[in-house]
């Protein structure tokens, strides 16, 4: 007979099974897990996509906490709505959405269903989940990623466990990070699991695939940004070199990791041959060559004061707060204040490991550090390719290496607590204030007052975040002496000082990036903008919506549904252009349009916007400005000699009228709509005339929405006439709508003319665009 089965164990000895296997997993791996799964669920995000919500009249949909940033517009404005766009047109490589129908294989890494996707792991979800839930859980892995990352790579390099989770926290929460978390984020979050993987104890051949597959993510994940991965490689490999002296001589290893990362670079390349071929030869990328020496002293100082050079998140020296932020934290300020000197080279000797650590990290460092200050010659950085980005992408590889200094020598230092000492680092954070101080005035957020005085209430106010390290290392004291022996032995040595300058980090950037739900981002709710923006595009004849640039930057309108022409490419577009624009040359067109960058729709010509753009020009190397009449139909204008009958209803404005010797120029506003084919102008002239040529373009500063269909009112017309002579002239508008309607005039003198006598004037630059300002 077959024996009884055996009874099931008693709960106690299940539940201490558990425990037992709890006690084996790691609490920092679990934490994060558990953030992962709640984040997702919750679908919140760091996205300033508020900004364009706000913009469409939602201000304030789906934000739980925080300020969106409008300087995070690479994501808001292009990324987020090219993601936006990438779902509308069911993950397919071309853009459905946009009227250029351009290719969504790019260098921002969209959720596309083609082979790539097997190296887009973050990106699965969108393919079986609600668009809200992935897009929640794309930045979420990506802080896992992170967090766990770089606390497992510092314990590899032999850090300890609390050592390890603070120089972690710490790197997460630096400015550079946190600024650029929204674009650059995923790339940062890479780098330790490479070298995870570099140094684990797989077979040769297992190793060079598994390098070859992260390779291949980590180039299509985020951004594709070679030079910086490149950099932050060679930092990484620093500090392994360092850190793992027994590791130097393992050729196997380096060399199945080497034919890895080939691999991966061959299987990225071969998945962006098409926009790799197009940007060698663009505008601006293909040509660019961006020599060192770029990053002023005063930046490059403030990787050991990071918050010295902000008001709040507005920066205090340039208008960029991105390119102000680095890879910092105070830690250097903390160990200079509280470092024993006594003893300190003999200290540094009489260890076990050789005096001559972090040799490796001292070495890339100091060439790094050279390409940041020093005018070195753009040929110089080609080997890590540093001649195609701004030496400023550096500062997070520089803020890793001293990160790695100073875990590498903070063992063989004695730190010692004193209120003498307390008073130097609260003297040092701040005589920091004083560049602040002096620099407030040329800034984007000067301190409202007329005072010039250092002791000021707006200077406190400026610079509290400084502030923030005082009581966090007087509550870090308090818990040593007083707390737990378990917490006193994880912050013993220089460990509370890590943790102080971390939590510093935590306390002064964490709020950088705002609480968005994702849901209004996916389900786009509407408004009253939104709805006369549709009704725009659907009175334009191609159903395209032609728009100004400036509220609606970059794509986030074709990212909400619309065929707008202002979009922003991440390769060029250049069919439908060259067919708008035959006339340009190969050169011109070369200039204008095969670049990375914004079309922006303007009617003037930077920088003093008086003369009429007639050409696309591109000012800069991020936008291409395009007049309005390239897409807008053509506005029926009837000329004739013969003056008008009946007394119509008056409608709209001549604002302006002006000869030149044989030529007229009318500017008015009239109320009609200019989309519409069945809506025309006639103009009378005494004496009669021939039109010479006509703009149309969009009212500036509507405010009132309900006027949408009347948008495309403001007329520019240029009339020659037989002779100089002093015309009288009548201008009625006719549309489907309205009907007929006579402008009003300012200069009528006879009840039957709208116009008198117009005095002839000298040509002067911009006069007739005079009216560029009014509506």
């Amino acid at each position: 007979m077959p024996s009884p089965p055996d009874p099931p164990p008693p709960l106690a000895s299940s539940v201490s099974r558990i425990l037992a296997r709890w006690k084996r997993w790691d609490p920092v791996v679990v934490a994060a897990t558990l953030y992962l799964v709640l984040v997702t669920l919750s679908t919140t995000t760091p996205s300033s996509y508020g900004t364009v919500l706000e913009a469409f009249g939602l201000e304030g949909v789906g934000l739980v906490s925080g300020t969106p940033r409008p300087i995070r517009s690479d994501e808001s404005r292009i990324w987020t709505p090219m993601v936006q766009a990438t779902v509308d047109s069911d993950f397919g490589q071309v853009n459905q959405t946009s009227l250029y129908g351009e290719s969504l294989r790019t260098f921002y890494a969209m959720p596309l269903r083609d082979w790539g996707a097997l190296f887009k792991p973050q990106f699965w979800p969108f393919f079986f989940l609600a668009p809200a839930v992935a897009y929640s859980f794309y930045f979420a892995v990506h802080t896992w990623l992170f967090v766990v990352g770089y606390y497992l790579m510092f314990l590899r390099l032999r850090w300890s466990r609390s050592w390890s989770l603070s120089a972690a926290l710490l790197l997460y929460f630096t400015p550079w990070v946190q600024l650029w978390w929204t674009s650059l984020g995923p790339l940062t979050a890479l780098l330790p699991w490479m070298v995870l993987i570099c140094l684990s104890d797989l077979r040769p051949l297992l190793r060079t695939l598994a390098v070859a597959y992260l390779t291949a993510c980590w180039l299509l994940t985020g951004q594709f940004y070679p030079p910086f991965l490149a950099v932050a490689c060679v930092a990484a490999g620093a500090l392994v070199w360092d850190r793992r002296p027994d590791l130097r001589s393992d050729l196997g290893r380096w060399v199945s990791s080497a034919l890895g990362v080939g691999a991966g670079a061959a299987i990225a390349a071969a998945y962006l041959w098409e926009p790799l071929s197009i940007a060698v030869h663009s505008a601006d990328h293909g040509a660019r060559a961006i020599r060192g020496g770029l990053v002023s002293p005063l930046q490059w100082i403030s990787q050991f004061q990071p918050m010295a050079l902000y008001h709040g998140y507005e920066p205090l020296v340039t208008d960029n707060a991105c390119g102000l932020s680095t890879a910092g934290s105070l830690l250097w300020v903390l160990l200079l204040c509280f470092v024993d000197w006594r003893g300190l080279t003999s200290r540094l000797r009489t260890k076990a490991e050789p005096a001559a650590v972090s040799r490796a990290t001292l070495i890339v460092l100091g060439l790094l550090t050279a390409w940041m200050l020093l005018p070195v010659p753009a040929i110089f950085g080609k080997p890590l390719l540093l001649h195609k980005i701004h030496p400023i992408r550096v500062l997070f590889a520089s803020g890793l290496l001293w990160l790695g200094i100073a875990l590498s020598w903070m063992p063989r230092l004695q730190f010692l607590w004193s209120w003498r000492r307390f008073a130097l680092l609260t003297a040092i954070v701040v005589a920091t204030w004083w560049p602040s101080s002096s620099l407030g005035s040329a800034t984007a957020a000067p301190v409202e007052s007329e005072s010039t005085s250092f002791w000021t209430a707006e200077l406190l106010e400026r610079n509290h975040a400084d502030l923030y390290i005082l009581p966090i290392v007087l509550l870090i004291q308090v818990g040593l002496r007083f707390g737990p022996r378990r917490l006193a032995a994880s912050l013993a040595g220089g460990g509370w000082l890590l943790a102080s300058a971390a939590l510093a980090n935590l306390a002064g950037f964490s709020a950088f990036n705002p609480v968005q739900l994702a849901g209004p981002i996916f389900d786009r709710p509407e408004s009253r903008q939104l709805a006369a923006l549709r009704s725009i595009q659907e009175s334009h004849p191609q159903g395209w919506l032609v728009l100004g640039g400036g509220e609606y930057y970059g794509s986030a309108l074709n990212g909400y549904g619309f065929r707008s022409v202002n979009h922003t490419f991440i390769h060029p577009q250049p069919a439908l252009f060259r067919q708008l624009y035959p006339e340009l040359s190969a050169a011109e067109f070369h200039q204008a349009f095969e670049r990375y960058g914004a079309v922006q729709l303007v009617r003037f010509r930077p920088p003093r916007w008086t003369h009429r753009l007639r050409r696309p020009l591109s000012p800069n190397n991020g936008a291409t400005l395009v007049p309005y009449r390239a897409f807008l139909p053509e506005l029926q204008v009837e000329v004739s000699s013969t003056p008008p009958t009946g007394s119509p209803s008056t409608g709209g404005k001549v604002k302006k009228v002006e000869r030149r010797g044989h030529k007229l120029s009318i500017l008015l506003s009239a109320d009609f709509d200019g989309l519409d084919p069945a809506s025309r102008l006639v103009v009378y002239v005494e004496g009669g005339a021939k039109l010479h040529e006509t703009w149309l373009d969009p009212r500036r500063g509507r405010e009132n929405w309900q006027w949408q269909r009347l948008l495309y009112s403001r007329v520019e017309l240029t009339l020659r006439l037989p002779r100089a002579h002093t015309p009288m002239i009548c201008v009625e508008s006719i549309d489907s709508e309205l009907g007929r309607l006579r402008l009003d005039s300012t200069n009528a003198e006879a009840e039957s003319w709208c116009g008198g006598s117009v005095e002839a004037s000298r040509p002067s630059a911009g006069a007739v665009h005079a009216i560029g300002a009014i509506d």
